[in-house]
This record gives C-alpha cells, sequence and structure tokens, in this order.
C-alpha cells in the first residue's frame, strides 16, 4: 500500500470514529422527560376534630342560621329548639377533613365570587380557634364550588353537594318533625256472648 492509499485510509477511519462519537453523544445529550405534575392533586383546606366544635354558624345568601352544642346534641342559638342533629354532623365530619382540587394562588378573588362570599361555615373549637370556609361562585360545568379557607391564600374547588347542604341548613335549621304514623287497619271482631241463630233458622 502505498503513502496515498495510507493516509486515505487513515482519514476514512478518522471520520468514521467522528461519526459514531458524535452519535453517542447525542444520545447521551438526549433529555429523559419528566412526567409533569398532576393538576387535580388533592389540596388540604381544614384539619381538625369534628367532636371538638362548639358553635356552627352557616350562611348561604342573606339567609343565616347558628347552632350550639349542648351536651351531646345541637340546638339552634337563642332558643331552645332542636337542631338538624343529622345534618350539622354531617357538615361538620366532612368540613373537618375538607380537601379540595386545582389549587389557585394569588387568585383575583372576584373571578370566582369569593370577593363577597355566597355561603360561608364558620366552626369555633372548645379552644376558642376558629375555621372559617368562604363559599363563592360554582365552576363553569357546575360540577364544584369555588371556595377558600378564609386565614390562607389559594382558591380550590370542593363538591356541589357540600354547597348545596349549607343552603339546605342555613334555610331549614329545625329538626324534622316526627312523622305521626298511620293507624293500622283492623278486622272488625264479632260481640262476645253467646251468638243468636243463623238467619233463616227455625226456633222450636
Amino acid at each position: 500500500m502505498n503513502a496515498r492509499a495510507a493516509l486515505a485510509f487513515v482519514v476514512v477511519l478518522a471520520v468514521l470514529f467522528g461519526v459514531v462519537l458524535g452519535l453517542d453523544q447525542f444520545k447521551v445529550g438526549q433529555a429523559t422527560p419528566t412526567p409533569t405534575a398532576n393538576q387535580d392533586e388533592s389540596v388540604a383546606l381544614f384539619q381538625f376534630d369534628d367532636r371538638k366544635a362548639t358553635t356552627v354558624t352557616v350562611r348561604s345568601a342573606d339567609k343565616t342560621s347558628s347552632f350550639e352544642k349542648s351536651g351531646d346534641t345541637w340546638k339552634i342559638t337563642g332558643s331552645e329548639d332542636p337542631a338538624n342533629a343529622l345534618s350539622v354532623s354531617s357538615l361538620l365530619i366532612r368540613m373537618s377533613q375538607m380537601k379540595g382540587t386545582r389549587k389557585i394562588d394569588a387568585p383575583d378573588l372576584t373571578q370566582f365570587g369569593l370577593a363577597e362570599p355566597k355561603g360561608e361555615v364558620t366552626v369555633v373549637l372548645d379552644d376558642g380557634s376558629t375555621n372559617r370556609l368562604l363559599l363563592g361562585d360554582k365552576t363553569p360545568v357546575s360540577t364544584g364550588y369555588y371556595a377558600k379557607n378564609a386565614d390562607a391564600p389559594g382558591v380550590t374547588v370542593i363538591p356541589t353537594q357540600f354547597g348545596a347542604d349549607v343552603e339546605r341548613l342555613a334555610n331549614d335549621p329545625k329538626e324534622p318533625a316526627t312523622p305521626t304514623p298511620r293507624p293500622t287497619p283492623t278486622e272488625s271482631l264479632p260481640a262476645s256472648g253467646t251468638p243468636g241463630p243463623a238467619a233463616g233458622t227455625p226456633t222450636p
């Protein structure tokens, strides 16, 4: 092999080596895709012991109802009327562990109906601490309400049912009346004593 051919062979080897090295560097340099964050991850709004609640106030539009605990029962504040205990307890249990979705940081509250809330729930515990939930507009497809913890930043979405229950309790706070059972129809019984002769039977 003459010198020219040998030089050409070396040049070809160098080019091939460079191409292989370049491809390897390209593969190494490719970024591994990073999974995106879950936009529907739950966001904690409240965490308290519902059994320690002493007063509950609910408001929906211009209707407000307040309740206070007396022993193990709930009554309407300022009266001896029993409250709708089942509704109050259900609301408390759900709010004490409430989580929302789609948290929006530093929002303009006016856009969500929260600058002037449509409703609210205030729970006072036996240590004097207060938990206050603000309710705004429904979401565009009406699957939830925009809501926020009054003492924390950010807006989340909570289930529509909770907002509906707040409205119902604010408008109808009393314990439902126990329906009077309807009398059970009974068959007429024959009069006591010896039955007389059957009709048509001759008397001796």
